[in-house]
Formats: structure tokens, C-alpha cells, sequence
């Protein structure tokens, strides 16, 4: 899970409320389980040129975490088959930041990219989730609304058992932003690195 559904509630539709759906069905069941809570895949939610645009979406000073497909494996790994997890949620928190911090990357790196910036502003993301669209959805809760920062008091609050991923596993590191972009292959993806 990219966020916790109990902290944006049963009232959600679409992808998020089938989240929320789910996870009240396996808890119910009697199930084992473990809920690990990654934010966003840094290849899917950071600005890079792998969908063939660059988009930002509203201010971009939304703290967001995002992780690597690579760490978030190295984490269900170890968390599927450890007694401490079970029944609970594992947060990985390593890299919180914001979009403007991202496109500093961005700047760094690929400064030519830029000019392909698409800001995706905060009132067109509110209509088409209002209109029921999935993907706006996601965008609103995670870029406007900061429902993924497990760092701030809303998040603590609402979700104050959760355990750190960093403090289970503190022999696992976990790729920084700033290795992320200084690869052209996360940044154009495998077809556009070379």
C-alpha cells in the first residue's frame, strides 16, 4: 500500500476505497497479515521523463515519501517472514521531501527536461477527482492533501502503532533521491537512458 486507508477513511471511492475494503476484509477474516505503507514508487510519483512528461501537480510543497522499487522489495522480504510485523504496519519513512525538491534534481541533472514541465494545478486535480477519476484521486490525497507523509501529526495520530522499517531492518539502506536522479535510467527509463 502506497497510503494507509485508515487515515483517509471509509468514505473513500475507487482505488482508495478498495484499499480500505480489502484491508477491513482481512482483518475480519481471522487472516495473518502485515500492511507495509511505501508512500510512492519513485518511478511512478517523482517527476521523471519515463512516461513522456514531466509533470509537477499543484504548489509541489507537499511532503511526500517515495521509496525504490529495490528497497520496498528488500522490505516485504524481510517483513513477510518476521513474527514482529505480524498483525501490524511497517512504514518505510527514509525519504520524505517535496516536489520543488525533486525538480532541484530534476534542474541538476537534466536541466533540458524542464521545458517539458507540466504543472498539474491543484483546482484541475480537484475536479476530476470530484468527477470520480482514480488516478486524480491518488494525485489529491498524495500531492495536495499529504496523506502520505508518515511524518506528520495527522498520520502519527491517526496511525501511532505503526513500526519504522529503518528501525526493524537498520542494516538495509535505502537509495537517496539524489542517486535516484544521478541515473539517467531512472530518470528516461531502460529505453530512453541510452
Amino acid at each position: 500500500d502506497g497510503i494507509d486507508p485508515d487515515v483517509y477513511g471509509k468514505d473513500s471511492t475507487g482505488v482508495l476505497g478498495m484499499k480500505r475494503e480489502i484491508k477491513d476484509k482481512v482483518i475480519a477474516a481471522g487472516m495473518e497479515w502485515t500492511q507495509i505503507f511505501i508512500g510512492g514508487f519513485a518511478d511512478w510519483m517523482l517527476p521523471t521523463m519515463q512516461w513522456d512528461a514531466l509533470s509537477s501537480h499543484g504548489k509541489g510543497d507537499v511532503r511526500i515519501i517515495i521509496n525504490c522499487a529495490a528497497d520496498v522489495g528488500a522490505v516485504y522480504a524481510r517483513a513477510s517472514i518476521d513474527p514482529r510485523t505480524s498483525r501490524k504496519a511497517v512504514i518505510m519513512k527514509s525519504h520524505v521531501g517535496t516536489e520543488i525538491e525533486a525538480l532541484a534534481l530534476v534542474r541538476k541533472y537534466y536541466p533540458e527536461s524542464l521545458k517539458m514541465l507540466r504543472n498539474h494545478t491543484e483546482d484541475e486535480i480537484r475536479k476530476r477527482a470530484a468527477a470520480g477519476e482514480d488516478m486524480a484521486q491518488v494525485e489529491a490525497h498524495f500531492y495536495l492533501d499529504g496523506l502520505c507523509d508518515f511524518t506528520s501529526p495527522t498520520f502519527l495520530k491517526t496511525a501511532p502503532s505503526h513500526m519504522d522499517a529503518k528501525e526493524l531492518y537498520p542494516d538495509l539502506t535505502f537509495q537517496s533521491w539524489e542517486e535516484l536522479y544521478a541515473d539517467p535510467t531512472f530518470f528516461y527509463g531502460p529505453k530512453g537512458a541510452s
